[in-house]
């Protein structure tokens, strides 16, 4: 079953790790493929392998960008505040859709 919202994806993101995750749920949401992590097909687990050998023999300074590059979609679309505030906005909606 796929996660509703992979927070450890974006935790691990907000540090700078590139995350390698399967492309079911939340993930493609999160992970821009190749620009701030790499998204696998679920149980393909030649894929996964592929995956995680490509990002290791990337040069240091590429795979340091794509931290970077996760560092800043995070702080872009998924601080903690955004997500507060996301979330009181659909309340909100909701509770006007309902008085109405």
């Amino acid at each position: 079953d796929p996660e509703a919202f992979g927070r450890i994806i974006a935790e691990a993101q907000a540090i700078g790790r590139c995350v390698i995750a399967t492309n079911h749920g939340a993930p493609p949401e999160i992970i821009e493929e190749g620009v701030t992590g790499f998204l696998t097909q679920p149980g393909d687990s030649e894929e996964l392998a592929r995956k995680i050998k490509d990002f290791l023999t990337l040069p240091l300074p590429h795979r340091k960008q794509i931290g970077q590059k996760a560092v800043e979609r995070i702080r872009c679309f998924f601080s903690k505040d955004q997500m507060v505030e996301k979330t009181l906005a659909i309340y909100t909606e909701l509770l006007t859709e309902k008085v109405k």
